[in-house]
């Protein structure tokens, strides 16, 4: 039961939703359908009552499977081994990110780069400005999973279950 939840549903994406990222009260969805969604969420006192999708990004050929988003932008990864910068007023893609041999399965961002990892075993480390790689981390055995990062280290995780 839900009684201590307010619980919405929503309803746009054609195939299988494969990551979220909540933003204050703004939702992004990416998924296999290969399309992002932004979501505005209304809320009162007791929780969520409504939502309507403001946008659809289109652009990646094959599923999305990591975002992030923040007020301006929606970093997204895909099983097209590229990550694209979207606008997230326009919906429109100003930067696309190439260099991985395979899957984007994971990402972070900050207001100067991006790190992803990839099916690939790498982390790559992407500057925001113009989408260059300035580094190409090796280490992991597997594909890279999931990682977090700072202002001095980067953490990941991958399938060879190594840390």
């Amino acid at each position: 039961t839900n009684t201590a939840w307010a619980a919405l549903t929503l309803a746009g994406h054609s195939g299988t939703v494969r990551c979220l990222h909540l933003h204050g009260n703004r939702l992004v969805s990416g998924s296999s359908d290969r399309t992002i969604k932004v979501w505005d969420l209304a809320t009162n006192n007791v929780g969520w009552v409504g939502a309507a999708c403001k946008a659809t990004m289109i652009g990646h050929l094959h599923t999305v499977r990591c975002l992030q988003a923040d007020d301006k932008k929606v970093v997204s990864g895909s099983y097209d081994y590229t990550l694209k910068v979207w606008d997230i007023k326009t919906g429109n893609c100003t930067l696309t990110l190439r260099g991985h041999t395979d899957a984007v399965l994971c990402l972070q961002f900050d207001n100067e780069k991006v790190i992803s990892g990839s099916k690939d075993t790498t982390i790559k480390v992407w500057q925001l400005t113009d989408g260059q790689c300035k580094h190409t981390l090796h280490g992991h055995e597997g594909a890279v999973t999931c990682l977090q990062f700072d202002d001095s280290r980067i953490i990941s995780g991958a399938l060879d279950r190594l840390i």
